[in-house]
């Protein structure tokens, strides 16, 4: 019986031992896959995290590229507007030269002339003719001496839509102010305006 006994409790002893020793293997074993399958994965998304702020930082640069060629081709054509409106035109014939400056591009809300003092006295929109924009900032800046401004994003006076401003300033050989040709841009329009710049020098 004895025996029997010592026999029962060596074989516990052992069995519990060797059951130990491979749970404690197992652990050896597998802890530092464990470790290394983390560190690894860890690594790849840190390498796809930094391609995607990557790929995000060469999108806002080429955005902001067709942004910058955007505003200067604007500016290119506001001078030439500026330039036709300066000698004083009857106010049907500049509302038509707006017109048609503004017929092929969808971002365009309207063109307006802005005489000197801040009233605009022609507009391919009817309705913001004799607006007075003497307090806003884009007229303001060009008015000091500025050659030309872009604003924040704006309510309209009239068309109670966000928008904002790209504006002119057309002088005289002597400096003096003549005019503002300033062009109100529709954002919500600039998205495939800036994607088809793409690729433009």
């Amino acid at each position: 019986m004895i025996h029997w006994s010592l026999h029962r409790g060596l074989n516990r002893l052992l069995f519990g031992s060797i059951r130990r020793t491979l749970v404690a293997l197992l652990i050896i074993v597998l802890v530092p896959i464990l470790v290394v399958d983390a560190v690894h994965h860890y690594f790849i998304f840190q390498d796809r995290r930094a391609q995607e702020l990557q790929a995000n930082l060469e999108l806002a640069r080429a955005v902001a590229s067709n942004f910058d060629s955007y505003i200067q081709n604007m500016l290119h054509e506001e001078l030439i507007l500026g330039l036709a409106l300066s000698p004083p035109l009857p106010v049907e014939q500049a509302n038509q030269l707006m017109e048609a400056s503004g017929a092929g591009d969808p971002s365009i809300r309207s063109y307006r002339w802005v005489d000197p003092r801040g009233l605009v006295v022609a507009s391919n929109d009817p309705a913001i003719i004799g607006l007075d924009i003497s307090d806003r900032p884009y007229f303001r800046e060009i008015a000091d001496g500025r050659e030309w401004s872009v604003s924040d994003l704006l309510v309209g006076r009239v068309s109670g839509k966000v928008t904002f401003f790209v504006a002119r300033g057309i002088r005289d050989g002597d400096g003096t102010l003549q005019g503002v040709v300033a062009a109100a841009v529709q954002p919500e329009r600039l998205g495939g305006v800036l994607a088809g710049m793409e690729g433009t020098p």
